[in-house]
């Protein structure tokens, strides 16, 4: 039996402009819901809205985080350690249901050091309304991440 050819694949369709941009505003509707829980430390609101409930996420220790209960632990430990938080979206992508967000996190740790996380978040609109179905990120102590 002979292989198919490999096909080059060319670059992701464009996305429609009035889709991304209501994904990006509901989008960062959702990023400033998560630094002002976090400057407040009270994340079980920013959980039940942000994430699935089947949500998954790790980080660069590649510890899987799986559900809201994990990420309501992981969550805790930062607002423990972190006392301020700015998320900005670098490169947002959608197509119809599904979108994802690569985004910097600044973070400000309380003894007033700084952690930078690059993050990507992944989307799935459901009812009308994006919610982060995971996240992967890795963590840079002396910078931000250059993209």
């Amino acid at each position: 039996m002979m292989s198919k050819p490999q096909v080059p694949v060319g670059s992701l369709p464009r996305p429609d402009a009035v889709e991304l941009a209501e994904f990006k505003r509901q989008t960062r509707a959702l990023y400033d819901l998560t630094e002002a829980a976090i400057a407040a430390g009270k994340i079980d609101s920013l959980l039940e809205r942000f994430y699935a409930a089947d949500a998954i996420s790790f980080g660069p220790d590649a510890k899987v985080i799986r559900g809201r209960s994990q990420l309501s632990g992981m969550y805790e430990q930062v607002a423990k350690n972190i006392s301020n938080i700015t998320i900005t979206s670098v490169h947002a992508y959608v197509n119809g249901n599904l979108g994802w967000d690569w985004a910097n996190i600044e973070n400000t740790v309380k003894d007033g050091s700084k952690l930078y996380v690059a993050i990507l978040f992944l989307w799935i609109r459901v009812s009308g309304l994006w919610v982060c179905g995971g996240n992967t990120y890795t963590e840079s102590p002396e910078k931000p991440i250059a993209w």
